[in-house]
Parts: structure tokens; sequence; C-alpha cells
């Protein structure tokens, strides 16, 4: 009987340790030690009494063999929650060092200064070269070749073939001759995938449809088109070989889609997300050497954080406040742009989904898909704020789709195999199809979200008359 109110008294106070550290209360070594002093007194207390109450030897020495074990056993069992307990806090303090450490590096860098005046000269190229005419030829460009291309490959190439027959029947240059290789590239343009060739196609056969659209009213003599200057073709420019083949005998297949362009607002054009990145990662890419430390730090940082603590956690969101409230809005919008918009921000826009580190989802309000308040994304003078907006809403706040992307991307990083010197090129193939893999998913989210919000821009002339431009 005295062996079980031992081992219950024995059992209580363990189970009291276990749930205390648990509890994840804080608890202090002073307490712990308390804790177990009173539990060895109470162990000599009930000894003592023990040892008044019975008078025979032998039950007091059976006793005292079963009891010293047990408050024993209690000590060490103790000890061992101390123990673990501090080598988990230990822990904790490196950690919270490490980050701290991380973000000290971080504001450190900026108070230099430079970062920050950096950032608003880079920001304003962004914005100045987005908004430029260079950019939305770039677009209307691309978009008559995206729409050229679908045209020759609609109805399992209908159109294609048939242009591509009339080039063999009705025309025929002697081999090797400067006309032939023309009409051997305008063959390979046609049925090219690439965007490039769709693109020179495209460009030529407007600057070339002066003469043979003037009699459907799609040109006008006193008018010129306005890509010319901005994409030319040379070697082809001077030859009538394009306006002798598509914009003559085959003046129907093509005037349609003339007559469109003509007709089509650059507001109305869908701007690509690839436009836009091509622009960022470029201006980005020339400005690295002098912002690059700063966002590997960051990148380095933010990797640290999410190795240490599950997304949307307390301990998560104060190292993530701590660490965005070192960085100017400025200095965390081009953040932005570098995670989105550029190639080398790949890494840091993996780290930032699910962050809530531009804003947790009380901090967007919409309205029709029009942003109304932000404290980063508020600001209609910045070209695409809307769609900008849109990605931080659905992918860096925390939430159940931007979490499941991360932990996607988690699950593929595990599966990496090292390279094994004995098998490295096969290791890299994976490495390096595995990496595809991982940017492909999250491209493509950033992609979805670009095109989820319509688009509302000033109006660009497509054609420009040159006695306008004269006055």
């Amino acid at each position: 009987m005295n062996n079980i109110i031992l081992s219950i008294i024995f059992f209580l106070m363990l189970s009291t340790i276990v749930f205390l550290i648990k509890s994840k209360k804080n608890i202090s070594k002073l307490f712990l030690s308390i804790l177990i002093f009173v539990g060895v007194l109470i162990g000599a207390g009930l000894l003592y009494l023990i040892l008044m109450i019975f008078d025979n030897d032998t039950n007091i020495s059976d006793t005292i063999k079963t009891m010293i074990p047990l408050i024993a056993s209690m000590v060490a069992a103790a000890s061992v929650v101390i123990a673990t307990y501090n080598t988990v806090n230990g822990e904790k303090s490196s950690k919270n060092k490490t980050i701290l450490e991380f973000i000290d590096i971080t504001r450190d860098i900026l108070e230099k200064g430079e970062i920050t005046e950096k950032t608003t000269e880079i920001l304003e190229q962004i914005n100045s070269k987005l908004k430029s005419t260079d950019f939305k030829v770039d677009v209307l460009v691309n978009n008559g070749a995206r729409e050229f291309f679908e045209f020759l490959n609609a109805v399992e190439g209908k159109e294609k073939i048939y242009i591509l027959d009339r080039l063999e029947k009705c025309f025929y240059y002697e081999p090797g001759s400067p006309l032939d290789d023309l009409k051997k590239e305008l063959i390979r343009k046609l049925k090219s995938n690439n965007i490039k060739d769709m693109r020179k196609l495209w460009v030529n056969i407007n600057q070339l449809a002066g003469t043979p659209a003037k009699n459907y009213n799609i040109l006008y003599e006193e008018c010129s088109y306005s890509l010319t200057n901005q994409f030319i073709e040379k070697d082809l420019v001077n030859s009538k070989f394009y306006t002798d083949s598509l914009l003559k005998n085959d003046r129907k297949i093509v005037d349609g889609l003339l007559r469109k362009h003509f007709e089509l607002k650059y507001e109305d054009i869908p701007i690509q997300y690839y436009e836009v990145y091509r622009v960022c990662n470029n201006i980005l890419e020339s400005n690295y050497e002098q912002i690059g430390h700063f966002f590997r730090t960051v990148h380095r940082t933010l990797k640290t954080i999410n190795s240490y603590y599950e997304r949307n956690s307390l301990e998560y969101r104060e190292h993530i406040g701590m660490l965005r409230a070192q960085i100017p809005n400025q200095v965390a919008l081009l953040m932005f742009y570098n995670a989105v918009y550029s190639e080398k921000g790949r890494g840091m826009a993996r780290e930032l989904l699910a962050s809530n580190f531009f804003g947790d989802r009380d901090d967007f309000h919409f309205e029709n898909n029009e942003l109304l308040r932000s404290e980063h994304f508020l600001n209609n003078g910045r070209f695409l704020n809307n769609q900008d907006a849109h990605i931080a809403y659905e992918l860096f706040t925390y939430n159940k789709e931007s979490n499941k992307v991360y932990n996607e991307l988690e699950k593929m990083e595990k599966k990496v195999v090292p390279v094994d010197d004995s098998e490295t090129k096969l290791k890299e193939e994976i490495f390096t199809h595995y990496l595809f893999n991982k940017e492909k998913i999250l491209l493509d989210k950033f992609i979805k979200e670009f095109h989820t919000v319509p688009r509302k821009f000033d109006e660009y002339k497509i054609f420009m008359n040159p006695k306008n431009n004269k006055k």
C-alpha cells in the first residue's frame, strides 16, 4: 500500500513538471529547483512519518529500501527535465541571437543611406521605363506578334499552309540568290514558334504595308507606322519580297489583322507579365552590384526565420515584424520588384511567401479590383499598381493558398539529392530539373495573379501623323 502511495506522489510531481514545460509558460530555474526541493522534503517527511508509525524493524527496512529508489528516481527525472528545458531554451536563445544579428546587419547597411538613395533612383527608372513610348511600342509589337501567330496556327494551321503553298508555287528564285535566301528566311519565320521571329515578321508586314494597304483605307499616304523607327530589319527593307508575297497577291490573308491593329487602342491591350519582367529584370541586373549585398542579407534573414519558426506563429510574426520595422517603405517596395520581376530575386520570393512582410490581409482593401488602401502599394502614380497589390495580397500575405505554395516548394527542396563526386553529372541534371520545376510553380503563380486584375491605361496612338508632329 505504501509503495502505491509513493508511486502516485512521484507520478503526480513528474506530470506537473512536464505539464509546466509543455505549456510553454515562462518557468525559471529557481521555480524548478524549489519544486524539486519541496518534492524531496515531502519524500523525507513521508519517510519520517513511516518510521514513526512502524515498530517492526523489518517493515521499516523494507519501506526504506522502497522509498530511497523512488526519491532518487524523482530527483533524477526532475534533473533530466531541467537539463532538457535548458537545452531547448539555449537553442531558442541561440536562434533569436542569430536572427537579431542578421537584423542588425540589415539596419547597419540601411543606416549608411546608400541603399535608400539607390532604391529611389531604381524605382524611378523602372516606373519611367514602364511608362515610356518604347515600352508601349514593345507591348504593341508583342501583341501583334501573338495575334499573328494565333492566326497562322488556327484551324490546324490552315492559313500558314496556304501561305507556304503560295510561296512555293508562285515564287521561284535561283538557288543561292539573295531573293532565294529571303524566301527561305520568310518560310523559317512562318514556321517558327519563337516570339522574336513573330515580332520581326509582324513588324515587316506592317512597315511594308503602306502602299498595298492604301486601297483598303488601313494606312494613308500622309501617315507613317509609328513602329518603323523602333523596329526595322534592315536586310529586308529594301526588298519588295514581302510586298510581293504576303501583302499583294495574298492581301486578304493579313488584311483583317492590319485593320484590327490599326483600330486597336493601347489601353485595351493586355500587358503580359514577361513584358514587365524583362524591363524590371534588366534594370535590377544593371544595378545589382550596388544593391545585391542588401538583398542577399535580407534573403538570408528571411530564410533563417523561416527555418526556425512555423508560418504565422507568434515568434515568426515577431521576428518578421522586427525585420520589417528596419526597412523603409521605398526599400520594401524594391524588394517586391526584386522578388516578383527578377531572376535573382526568386529565392527571396520563396521566402516571402505567406510571410505578411508587406502587410496581412486586413491591410489590403479592394473595391471592384481597385486598391483602396495599402501601406505599401497605394500609389496611383506607379505603373501597374493594382497588379502589384494583388500579387502581394494573394501570395505574400498568410493564407491557405500561399502557405500551400510555400509547403510545395519546401517538399520539392527536400527531395533534392546532394551532389556526389561519383555521380556529379547525373545529380546536377536532377538538380537543374528540380530548380526548373520549383521556379515554374512560383512563376506560374505570379503570372496568374498578374493577369487577374483588369488594366486601365492612357490612350496611346498607334499611328502618328507626321504633319501633326511638325506643329
